[in-house]
């Protein structure tokens, strides 16, 4: 069941690794998301799932639906918050929680991390 409640990482770059000889760009949602889905792997919902669409569309505000986030992590618990949280201060990602009632900031969540309750 989806949550109204959110924690919206905004994202920027943070660094970049060799790929194959290539320099690749990571930003900050993309490295918290990879490092929460290694910890949670059922509850990260990336844009490649179903479920996706339905998460992104459960937001009231049609300014919000139409963000971009990396991908979605539903927590069941506050250690499972607290771990995500860990991660996204070491992927050093800025970050806005967003609980019911909110509304979106332009700009606020696009290419993003989110955690749903």
């Amino acid at each position: 069941m989806l949550s109204t409640n959110f924690l919206i990482l905004s994202t920027r770059i943070v660094s970049v690794v060799a790929m194959g000889g290539q320099a690749t760009t990571l930003h900050p949602a993309v490295v918290a998301c990879n490092a929460v889905a290694a910890l949670y792997p059922a509850q990260v919902i990336k844009p490649s799932s179903s479920e996706f669409a339905i998460a992104q569309d459960s937001f009231w505000d049609a300014r919000q639906q139409e963000r971009a986030p990396v991908c979605f992590f539903q927590p069941t618990n506050a250690a499972q918050v607290k771990a995500a949280l860990i991660e996204v201060v070491r992927a050093k990602s800025h970050f806005g929680i967003k609980g019911g009632g909110h509304s979106a900031s332009k700009g606020s969540c696009n290419k993003g991390y989110y955690v749903q309750r």
